[in-house]
């Protein structure tokens, strides 16, 4: 036999195959996968012979195949959420690219929700909301206030309180003790000692099948809450993953920092990123859905393979989505446009839930009082939380409530001393936005020397990318939606209006955790 090193490597072969794609591509590159463009084809052939197959092994499924039965009654839960999320880039939502073949599985025999806002466009406000129901005024959670005040009872604490085993992990470094989210839960980990690695999900799977080999009762419930951030930037899935995107796109993005520059692309309003950048960050994007839908696949086999799953709510959605070019926006900050608002969500309850679409205007943290009420605990909705229980009767005239009340001050304080010419005070900004049936308003108001009020209004049925301001049209609707989003607003105590000074002063993240949320640009 010949010498092993003397053969060329898969990676050898994905570097051929990238220079004859590039050698005899020609076309312009012009596109975004925006709705209208599903089903059509890609304006350049993509060299699928030299990118690794949907079967290639990824690593070792660590999670057990049998476990003792379950001795109790009381429903377990499983709360998935996919970091990062846009509802339109799953297959199972009509997107082009079969990103999610095993949530495709799973909507089959699960109700799942066509048109569910998120509450917030960014991580930690949006779980705050899902572990407590509330809405982001009501709990405070800011870019100045990173904190969960424990006047508010987390969904794990109470789950705890009356005797079921909490178990939560999070691939998201700032799910954290000091953000107090991990408040609640018996068994906790998060990713900050890992760093935000390509293919972080099998650790929190190890971790998981640890408690399962030593922590777990049968005699008892369980919730366990599961956060995977595989789609966050920077979008870099392991290079055995990679299916949408061309070879040479992942070796030129991998290393990069994605996040400065879509901060720069954003803040900047110039053409920092080319639609070819975009398109391929996209492509990168949609690599890391389907290696993350792999591994969601694996918990879900997990359930079926040891008959869990015939008594288990399994509910799985997003924090929020991701911007990628529209309105010259990327990442998810500064925005509360659908791309960033409309997350998926998906829920499976034997017997309560019966299987199909529903196109019903929900929010994602509905799934609080779902959970609750499935465990048997009373729930009745406090000032605040804006969310509804999906056992319950659908309401007519719902208000769906998405929040975004400070504004990312790292690219805010960074990007002007970069750009001296750029004008990033129309960033600074507190914004929130109302939905009723199709109609959509965002109300901004500007912070700061500017200090002014505009309102938006969408009809997102008609126009899903909200790219037709109806305001001047509709004055008459923009100001009831404005009416009801006031009133709203008046109708609870805001956190932010009694908040106590030392609160105002953001936690101090260790040194894994910050070393881990300066991969995730969210510190310089």
């Amino acid at each position: 036999m010949g010498d092993e090193s003397s053969k060329p490597s898969r990676r050898d072969l994905f570097k051929v195959g990238a220079a004859i794609a590039g050698a005899t591509v020609l076309q312009p590159w012009t596109l975004r996968l925006l709705p209208e463009q599903r089903g059509q084809p890609l304006p350049f052939p993509v060299p699928s012979t030299f990118l690794p197959s949907a079967e290639t092994s990824l690593e070792a499924d660590v999670l057990p195949r049998s476990l003792p039965r379950s001795q109790t009654q009381r429903a377990n839960v499983v709360l998935i959420v996919m970091d990062t999320t846009r509802a339109d880039h799953l297959s199972c939502y009509g997107y082009r690219r079969e990103t999610t073949p095993n949530l495709d599985r799973f909507a089959a025999e699960a109700r799942w929700y066509t048109n569910a806002l998120s509450p917030a466009p960014w991580t930690l406000p949006a779980h705050s909301a899902l572990f407590t129901g509330l809405s982001c005024s009501a709990h405070g959670f800011s870019w100045l206030h990173r904190s969960l005040d424990k006047r508010f009872p987390t969904l794990a604490e109470q789950l705890a309180a009356h005797g079921y085993q909490t178990v939560g992990l999070s691939s998201n470094p700032t799910i954290s003790p000091g953000t107090e989210l991990n408040r609640g839960f018996q068994t906790f980990w998060n990713s900050a000692s890992y760093g935000v690695a390509a293919g972080i999900a099998p650790a929190m799977h190890e971790q998981l099948a640890g408690w399962l080999k030593k922590g777990y009762d049968p005699g008892k419930p369980f919730f366990l809450f599961l956060n995977y951030i595989e789609p966050h930037q920077p979008y870099s899935p392991p290079e055995s993953a990679v299916h949408f995107a061309s070879h040479v796109a992942w070796e030129r993005w991998e290393g990069q920092d994605q996040e400065t520059r879509s901060f720069d692309y954003t803040l900047t309003r110039s053409d920092l990123l080319s639609d070819k950048d975009i398109f391929d960050l996209q492509a990168l994007y949609d690599d890391e859905l389907r290696y993350m839908d792999r591994q969601i696949g694996r918990v879900l086999g997990f359930l079926k393979s040891t008959g869990l799953e015939e008594n288990t709510l399994v509910a799985i959605t997003a924090d929020h989505g991701e911007h990628f070019g529209e309105h010259h926006y990327m990442e998810h900050q500064f925005s509360l446009y659908r791309p960033l608002v409309h997350v998926p969500l998906l829920v499976r309850h034997p017997g309560r839930l019966t299987a199909g679409k529903e196109d019903r205007l929900v929010q994602s943290h509905d799934v609080y009082p779902t959970i609750l009420e499935a465990a048997g605990l009373d729930w009745k909705p406090l000032p605040g939380q804006t969310c509804r229980s999906l056992l319950g009767p659908s309401a007519p005239g719902r208000l769906a409530v998405s929040e975004y009340l400070e504004p990312f001050p790292v690219g805010l304080d960074r990007v002007p001393m970069t750009y001296p010419e750029a004008d990033c005070s129309q960033f600074n900004r507190r914004l929130r936005a109302i939905q009723r049936d199709k109609l959509k308003l965002i109300s901004a108001f500007e912070l700061g020397a500017r200090l002014g009020h505009r309102l938006e209004l969408y009809d997102v049925d008609q126009d899903p990318m909200e790219t037709h301001d109806l305001a001047r049209e509709k004055p008459a609707a923009a100001g009831e939606l404005a009416a009801a989003l006031n009133a709203w607003a008046g109708s609870f105590e805001h956190y932010a209006a009694d908040i106590a000074p030392r609160l105002l002063r953001p936690y101090t993240p260790s040194p894994d955790e910050r070393k881990a949320m300066r991969g995730l640009g969210y510190t310089q």
